[in-house]
């Protein structure tokens, strides 16, 4: 009997490979007497800029890589001649009627009028239920319903056929077929499919745990395993192909299949090491250039840029590789994460002119005016964010001004920064858009830099925090707010913001220096025994903090105005 080989491509499933940019340390820094304020001079981003940058930058949350899923099931698509077909003894045992049927049946199948021979394949089903042909009739009915793409019919058939005929012949093609059926279903629609899928598959190999279908259930089990989430269990079903039946033509998509779990639950040092062997064993599988994709993914979440673009960088030039634009995309973060900013820029402006119809041309576009910006060339970077700030529809037309905003204070000029900001603030309504909390920040540094305008900026920094109060902008707001109070000498507000501080944001970054600027409040009130006791709680708190021996000095100031000599020394 000749077997057809039944294909199915597919893909599926998002995938996280992310990288993080490195976080800069970031806080207000001021001294006293005079006091001063430093605002990401230079170019260089606040810590709580990077975070938004890297979430919008480096994370894409629209797009993807996505999991090459291959499916190549052998089913066992018989092609049928009577004689073939019909077993030693069942003919002398069959009705002459049921043996019509069957062979009409068969030379319809044969010649590929699946549709034509579903009926006939009903019709001795239905007519002839006690006849002993019925069972390799079900069987043969459930290939022909595969064939015309009836998978809920096919999975009737076999199911029927389990049941009815326990000790069929042909049990193992048929739970492999069965297994199918509902896998396929499965990734179409209901998820309970792919768990049933999974336990017919577990009964075949508890049947026939080294048949010659063995490997293929093993494989679409691990499949279905990973399609419903049990990531664990499918890791567990590809490494059990793979050491079981090295022989199989599955291994390959298995190794791969592997390698991406692994990559998906985090373990990146065993991905590598699956990725490094696929790399090695299958030089000439389809996915090759995908692994070196991925690979290079690990490579970047393991803070290995260098590496990683080395990969990325080739698997971009493949011609016709369905996701060189995406490597092309990864390439230039990976450049960013070495710092070199202008090459990226570089890298992600080419892409639009590679690949005009991808995805990623509206991120990549925006991204190098964010690689500009980084690389503190403010001419390039205008050039490159205006392309969005003029156009309010723009998906990063706030981004856009939060960057072309922070230009402007940059270049001192707030004024220019204010208007930015107010226009994309009042274009934004009462949607909280992405970049809304960023330019309301700018809004109130743009104020905080004209002096005349800082009692303004401090109405702004706490609009920000009333309106937006889980924002990662918000602390910093916050913050600022109390130091702005403290520079204007509102010493009770000092104290009030301080204390909302500590209740809002008790383990944030900066939640040690909001109480510095409280301390200090308290020293240029010249109520000293109360700063001592601040200043002394604040390093038995954060004594590991870079900034404690400055308060220790700022303490022995205190002590010292306290004429505690001895202690001061």
């Amino acid at each position: 009997m000749k077997r057809l080989i039944f294909r199915l491509h597919a893909q599926n499933r998002l995938i996280g490979p992310e990288g993080c940019v490195s976080i800069e340390n970031f806080r207000l820094t001021w001294s006293f007497g005079p006091r001063c304020r430093d605002l990401n001079d230079g170019g260089r981003l606040g810590k709580k800029e990077l975070i938004s940058m890297c979430s919008t930058m480096h994370r894409v949350p629209a797009l993807g890589l996505q999991r090459y899923c291959l499916l190549v099931l052998s089913s066992i698509f018989i092609c049928l001649t009577v004689l073939a077909a019909v077993g030693k003894g069942q003919e002398e045992d069959s009705s002459p009627a049921a043996l019509r049927l069957y062979q009409a049946a068969a030379n319809a199948q044969n010649t590929g009028s699946y549709r034509f021979a579903v009926g006939e394949w009903e019709k001795l089903i239905k007519n002839h239920a006690k006849d002993p042909l019925v069972p390799k009739a079900r069987y043969y009915l459930g290939i022909c319903r595969l064939q015309v793409k009836d998978l809920a019919g096919a999975e009737s058939a076999f199911t029927e056929l389990i049941a009815k005929s326990p000790k069929f012949e042909m049990m193992e093609e048929t739970l492999l077929n069965l297994g199918w059926c509902q896998y396929s279903i499965g990734q179409a629609g209901p998820k309970e499919k792919l768990v049933a899928a999974a336990e017919t598959f577990k009964q075949l190999l508890a049947k026939y745990p080294r048949g010659s279908r063995a490997n293929e259930a093993i494989y679409f089990r691990g499949e279905a395993l990973y399609a419903v989430g049990d990531t664990a269990a499918a890791v567990t079903a590809y490494e059990q192909l793979i050491t079981n039946f090295p022989e199989s033509n599955l291994v390959g998509d298995a190794t791969y299949a592997l390698g991406v779990a692994q990559q998906e639950q985090g373990n990146q040092a065993q991905a590598i090491e699956v990725y490094d062997q696929f790399l090695g064993q299958f030089k000439t599988h389809m996915l090759v250039t995908e692994v070196r994709m991925r690979k290079g993914e690990v490579l970047l979440a393991q803070g290995n840029p260098a590496d990683a673009a080395k990969l990325l960088e080739v698997v971009s030039r493949v011609q016709d590789f369905e996701l060189a634009d995406y490597a092309l995309f990864r390439l230039a973060f990976a450049i960013s994460e070495q710092e070199e900013f202008a090459r990226a820029a570089g890298v992600y402006a080419s892409l639009p002119v590679r690949f005009p119809k991808s995805a990623y041309v509206p991120q990549a576009s925006m991204s190098v005016g964010r690689c500009w910006y980084r690389a503190a060339q403010w001419d390039k970077a205008e050039a490159a964010l205006l392309t969005h700030a003029k156009n309010k529809n723009d998906p990063f037309y706030v981004e856009a001004v939060h960057w072309l905003a922070r230009i402007r204070i940059q270049q001192k000029k707030p004024q220019e920064a204010q208007q930015l900001a107010a226009a994309a603030i009042a274009a934004s309504g009462d949607n909280q858009v992405n970049f809304l909390d960023q330019v309301m920040l700018d809004l109130a540094d743009a104020l905080y830099a004209m002096p005349d305008n800082r009692n303004e900026a401090m109405q702004q920094y706490l609009r920000l925090v009333d309106k937006l109060p889980e924002s990662p902008q918000a602390p910093q707001a916050l913050y600022n707010a109390t130091f702005l109070a403290l520079e204007l000498g509102q010493m009770n507000q000092v104290d009030a913001l301080a204390t909302r501080f500590g209740k809002a944001y008790p383990e944030d970054d900066l939640a040690a220096d909001v109480q510095v600027v409280r301390a200090e409040s308290l020293s240029q009130s010249q109520k000293y025994p109360a700063a001592e006791t601040a200043f002394r709680k604040i390093i038995e708190g954060f004594a590991k903090h870079p900034e404690a021996n400055n308060w220790r000095l700022r303490l022995a100031f205190n002590l010292f105005l306290q004429s505690k000599y001895g202690e001061t020394v």
